[in-house]
């Protein structure tokens, strides 16, 4: 593996998709659930909680921004093995590619029991996830310029679902998040740990940093993207805690699902169902991005053709799916992806720090003796 990368000119992206791309990233099927899973944890504060995550997610962006920036256009393979050495370099990018496999397979997993509960209960799961990633190998043959694309088509043909939360906001009941401030700062950290599977996804200017033809307009992009991402997210999950109390959104798996049933449009009378197929829209632009960072990493890491590595993990997420079918093993499934997630999106970054300082002073020294 070469710890530099050459892009061609055709393959070079513009700075303003990283925003698309993070975007879409972060929104995913973790929203759905999201709101009950902070709420358990931090009680009507939970808001609170997903702020300081926010706010985490900016320092840990501009980190990350950082240390490619010390680097000579490199993905974060490249840094592991110019940081710690080929052998550890690699074992640990390889670990990172296992760990998006393990979010793609969550989110395949989650997704086909969101249709088995609202749409088809009859139909078998693994003809859903064979769809599903039929699609996912198709957009992923077509190159980064599709993943891209794909990506930037699907944030304006989703985001206008926001709008339906006006309904249900109307019936927000405030007192809902009393009493304010009342949480201790141990149960907000802990809102704040079960947050990370919500807000995983900025971490991916790792892989695509090298593609970037504006390198300096990144870290704008970026932040954005977050930044907008967060403003969704608070909005959700604030009408949430306001429509439900607490009581009954602890018993709500999903709880933005079963919010949104009481949305009425003359032609549709259960608007959730078809909110679970539009959802579609949603997970695609993340199976598909994920799936292209993980073949091309490993395609990095091993030299296997990318196609053939598209290939075999298509097969193994397909796989995977067998063995997640009830409720309390794609939980508790999600639950690990989501302590692990910690590690990959918060602690690498926190590894590579220093050794990027390192190589910037050792890069000044070298320029003022020249």
């Amino acid at each position: 593996m070469s710890s530099k990368l050459k892009i061609k000119a055709n393959n070079k992206i513009k700075a303003y998709y990283v925003f698309f791309l993070i975007f879409t990233l972060q929104k995913g099927v973790g929203i759905v659930g999201y709101p009950r899973v902070v709420v358990e944890k931090a009680g009507p504060d939970a808001w609170i909680s997903l702020i300081i995550a926010l706010i985490f997610v900016h320092i840990f962006l501009q980190m990350i921004i950082f240390i490619l920036r010390s680097y000579d256009n490199t993905d974060l393979h490249g840094i592991l093995e110019q940081s710690l050495g080929k052998w550890l370099g690699k074992m640990i990018s390889l670990s990172f590619m296992l760990f998006y496999m393990t979010i793609i397979l969550s989110i395949v997993v989650t997704y086909v029991e969101f249709v088995l509960v609202f749409l088809f209960p009859r139909i078998q799961g693994w003809f859903i996830a064979g769809l599903i990633l039929l699609l996912v190998i198709y957009a992923v043959y077509g190159g980064i310029k599709a993943v891209v694309g794909v990506s930037f088509m699907f944030f304006f043909s989703t985001h206008w679902m926001i709008l339906l939360l006006i309904e249900p906001a109307m019936y927000f009941n405030k007192y809902n998040f009393l009493p304010i401030l009342d949480t201790s700062f141990g149960e907000l950290m802990q809102g704040v740990l079960v947050t990370s599977y919500t807000v995983t996804g900025f971490e991916l200017i790792w892989f695509f940093y090298p593609f970037i033809d504006d390198k300096k307009k990144v870290a704008r992009y970026g932040h954005l993207g977050v930044a907008i991402y967060g403003l969704t997210i608070l909005i959700i999950t604030v009408i949430i805690i306001g429509y439900f109390s607490l009581l009954e959104l602890k018993e709500e798996v999903w709880p933005l699902l079963q919010m949104l049933k009481i949305v009425k449009l003359p032609l549709f009378e259960r608007f959730d169902i078809i909110i679970v197929g539009l959802w579609m829209l949603i997970i695609l632009p993340n199976l598909v991005t994920l799936t292209w960072i993980v073949s091309f990493g490993i395609k990095r890491i091993t030299n296997l053709r990318q196609r053939t590595s598209l290939l075999i993990i298509s097969i193994l997420v397909f796989i995977g799916s067998f063995f997640l079918k009830d409720r309390i093993s794609i939980n508790n499934y999600n639950d690990l992806v989501a302590t692990i997630s910690i590690f990959y999106c918060f602690g690498i970054p926190l590894l590579l720090f220093p050794f990027a300082i390192i190589k910037r002073r050792k890069g000044k020294k070298q320029n003022e003796n020249a």
